[in-house]
């Protein structure tokens, strides 16, 4: 099944709450000590996403335990989704034109802000040194990177990108070391950007459009899916993300659907996290395309983040 998504900016409102049972299913036996202590590491995993289905949830579900915090919200925008380590807390954009930050542990709230300009911030990550949110903003038919002071709310930057058009959804990461925000524009290109003041300091045409984009910060290089028009497969592909070079390239192996916007990339495991139309969590080996584990959700996500 083909999955290719181009960016829009989607308000996703619901119902009402339930728990759901979790439970495992190991694909790959443990045979010798690297495998047992790769599926250990697995298991003590923590998914923090948006839990869909009737009413929207936010959810910490803890993959060894199987339990699970639920808080339910109203609406939130996609793209706008992102774990705050230094809180722990996950915070996301509502259609009431505030940014929200709720405990992952307690569902209590933590802290809201409000969004100027249109209201809406997507494609969001967090620099944890200078503990600022860094967004997309569609404002006035322009296109604008923008900086959050999580502490206080405040908009620390707003600068104009030019010479976008659109984005492709759920592509965006950030290196912090170099304070560079990246994201691929729907003309197919690695666009990397500076937040503090919007200067584009590189643009890098991609061979194929990737959908589910996940980074590696250890390594610096990104991990995405496209859909082959040749072999009618999806592939999981492996790129340098300072140049677009293609590290690994190969045909995503029993596994021919998945949702948009939930992908992650475990540096511990050596995984790409995905999950399927059947609410399988999968541990993905981005370079052979085979699949190391799945986990049942038996509830669908929209979008989530790991921790441990």
């Amino acid at each position: 099944m083909k999955k290719h998504l181009l960016y829009a900016t989607l308000f996703l409102s619901i119902g009402a709450c339930q728990k759901e049972k979790v439970t495992e299913d190991t694909t790959i036996p443990a045979s010798n000590s690297t495998t047992v202590a790769a599926e250990s590491s697995m298991s003590t995993i923590n998914i923090a996403a948006i839990k869909s289905a009737g009413q929207s949830e936010l959810v910490n579900l803890n993959l060894a335990t199987k339990k699970q915090q639920l808080t339910p919200i109203p609406s939130y925008v996609m793209g706008s989704v992102l774990f705050i380590p230094n809180a722990l807390s996950i915070g996301y954009a509502g259609a009431d034109s505030a940014f929200h930050l709720v405990n992952l542990l307690t569902g209590k709230p933590v802290k809201d802000f409000p969004i100027p300009g249109d209201g809406v911030v997507s494609q969001t990550v967090v620099n944890t040194k200078s503990n600022t949110l860094i967004g997309w903003q569609h404002d006035n038919q322009e296109h604008f990177i923008v900086t959050f002071n999580l502490a206080t709310g405040n908009v620390i930057a707003k600068n104009r990108i030019d010479g976008v058009n659109d984005i492709n959804s759920c592509s965006h990461f950030y290196r912090q070391e170099t304070n560079t925000y990246y994201i691929i524009s729907g003309d197919q290109k690695l666009l990397s950007v500076d937040p503090d003041n919007g200067t584009l300091k590189k643009s890098v045409p991609l061979e194929w459009m990737l959908n589910n984009v996940a980074y590696d910060s250890k390594q610096h290089r990104i991990i995405g899916i496209y859909y082959s028009p040749e072999t009618h497969k999806n592939n999981i592909v492996t790129l340098d993300a300072e140049n677009g070079m293609v590290i690994s390239n190969t045909e995503l192996l029993e596994q021919n659907d998945y949702y948009g916007c939930v992908s992650e990339y475990d540096g511990i495991t050596k995984s790409y996290l995905m999950v399927t139309a059947n609410n399988e969590l999968l541990f993905v080996d981005n370079t052979t395309g085979t699949i190391k584990k799945r986990f049942s959700l038996d509830f669908n996500i929209t979008e989530f983040c790991f921790w441990r």
